[in-house]
């Protein structure tokens, strides 16, 4: 019986029993040949990927518990800013609803109240209100009218509306004028001339002197007619001349108010000799008149007489005299106001020009 046991296992006439075979599972095979340094190599490389593996994780933990740190921090900031500007809400409905008192005095005024009483016919009534029957549109009159509004309550604490009525409220600063903002330029100047001692007792000189100073830099400041300046030149020296007049006693007064004119007209470009336009292209502007429209050749005269008072120093009082004489000459055919405006205003430049 054993043996027909064993011949049904597939043995027979005494053959030994062979094992099972198994198949193998997935993977790679190891082999004997295989050496033992390399499993410990790839051991050692699958360890370090899994602890890159791990740390790339961990960073990516770290910032995604970041942005959640930030994105409360962020909520609780707007959790805060919605909490402030309902409480601001609260306060503007409560200003609004509880200013207005029924027992207080009522916004229009009285003499507007009839006006329901009157016929939507007749509207006579209506024209025949004066200005002073109506309601008064200043701040300052309607808070009158209230004076059991609470204005800190109305403006709510808003230290931005208090500011901008104090504004209000607060009249307009003058602007100074030119001669204001030039005349502490000159305050030094001022100070130093009349400290010289021939000047001491003539302090109205030092005045005249700094004033035309001051026009004289008003109008370069607002670029007036270049005639203008010419105008303060000509002043300019003839207070210059007044004042070495009066200190032409003292060698070191003379030399000290020099000195103080070469300074002043140093810092301020006051320059005698270039800047300004000729003199004579006024004179010649005078045959644009109509009523000197044909004087052309008394004009040239004038020019050359002009012309001959500045070079030849001894010939100038008989120039003076012919100027003076063909400017009579030139008003008498002037035959409008304003050609006799025009030429007496030229003169007088001129003769404060060339100090006649």
């Amino acid at each position: 019986m054993h043996q027909d046991s064993l011949s049904s296992n597939g043995s027979s006439n005494g053959e030994e029993l062979q094992p099972l075979k198994r198949k193998g599972g997935p993977g790679r095979k190891q082999t004997d040949e295989e050496p033992a340094t390399k499993r410990i190599a790839q051991v050692r490389v699958n360890a370090r990927a899994y602890r890159e593996r791990k740390q790339k994780y961990l960073q990516e933990l770290e910032a995604t518990v970041e942005s959640l740190k930030a994105g409360t921090a962020e909520a609780n900031a707007l959790r805060d800013r919605v909490a402030q500007l309902e409480a601001e809400n609260q306060q503007l409905r409560q200003a609004q609803f509880g200013l207005f008192d029924l027992t207080s005095a009522p916004l229009v005024a009285a003499p507007l109240l009839g006006m329901g009483e009157m016929s939507p016919i007749n509207v006579d009534p209506l024209l025949q209100l004066t200005p002073d029957l109506l309601p008064g549109m200043q701040f300052d009159t309607f808070t009158g009218m209230h004076p059991d509004w609470d204005l800190e309550q109305l403006l709510g604490g808003n230290d931005d509306l208090r500011a901008l009525l104090n504004t209000c409220n607060t009249p307009l600063p003058v602007a100074p004028s030119c001669e204001q903002v030039i005349q502490p330029l000159f305050s030094g100047v001022m100070t130093k001339m009349k400290a010289i001692p021939s000047l001491k007792d003539k302090p109205e000189l030092v005045d005249e002197l700094v004033r035309w100073y001051i026009r004289n830099l008003e109008f370069k400041t607002r670029e007036k007619n270049p005639l203008q300046c010419r105008i303060s030149i000509g002043r300019i020296k003839k207070a210059q001349t007044k004042i070495l007049d009066v200190c032409s006693r003292d060698t070191l007064d003379t030399f000290l108010a020099e000195k103080m004119f070469q300074n002043v007209k140093k810092e301020y470009d006051i320059n005698f000799e270039v800047n300004y336009p000729d003199p004579f292209e006024f004179v010649k502007h005078l045959t644009l008149l109509p009523s000197l429209s044909g004087e052309k050749a008394t004009i040239d005269e004038l020019c050359g007489l002009y012309e001959c008072f500045t070079i030849n120093k001894e010939e100038r009082p008989v120039t003076d005299a012919k100027i003076h004489a063909i400017h009579s000459a030139l008003l008498a055919k002037c035959t409008t106001s304003s050609d006799i405006d025009t030429v007496k205003f030229t003169f007088d430049c001129l003769d404060d020009i060339f100090s006649l």
